[in-house]
């Protein structure tokens, strides 16, 4: 008799995702040694079959040239691989305010609302309603900088608060207490 499972849709794919993760990361670290005009070491990799295996794959995807130059397709990779890895900084006390990010990006810039709702939410905002985050710390420059990049700016508002609908429930998600 078979055991009824429940099936995860994602379990498989989480571990993909990881790999597709650090293959991406591994593209943006060559494509900024190439950007500084430095030559790729031979130990980078672990054979020199690999090694020819990438820059193919490199140039296939436009992130490079046949002369190893680098492309606006690669600058821009590099650029989002920056955006990527941007933090939010944590002061050491909380100064009771609460800083929101609320935004209405048209239809015609879904990706990049997409984009920038995952970004908002790997930055630890918490969703308050609709198209409106959450943080207790400073967060505006940060956030200027992700939203400059998919160019919706203009679609993007900042706010402070002293207080706010539910801030104990906040307090405890923020470990503010």
């Amino acid at each position: 008799m078979r055991k009824n499972r429940t099936h995860n849709p994602y379990r498989r794919a989480y571990a993909k995702g990881t790999g597709t993760i650090a293959a991406r990361e591994f593209t943006a670290f060559l494509l900024s040694l190439l950007e500084e005009k430095k030559e790729l070491s031979d130990e980078l990799f672990d054979s020199r079959k690999q090694k020819t295996r990438k820059m193919w794959e490199m140039r296939r995807l436009g992130y490079i040239t046949k002369e190893n130059k680098l492309t606006n397709k690669g600058r821009y990779a590099i650029s989002e691989e920056k955006i990527w890895s941007l933090t939010i900084p944590r002061p050491a006390r909380w100064d009771g305010k609460w800083r929101m990010v609320l935004f209405d990006i048209p239809a015609k810039k879904a990706r990049q609302r997409h984009s920038f709702r995952t970004r908002l939410k790997e930055l630890g905002l918490v969703l308050y309603q609709n198209s409106v985050w959450v943080y207790p710390y400073p967060l505006e420059k940060t956030t200027r900088a992700i939203s400059d990049f998919y160019m919706i700016s203009d679609c993007v508002l900042f706010v402070v608060a002293q207080e706010i609908n539910n801030e104990s429930q906040l307090k405890r998600r923020f470990q503010l207490d």
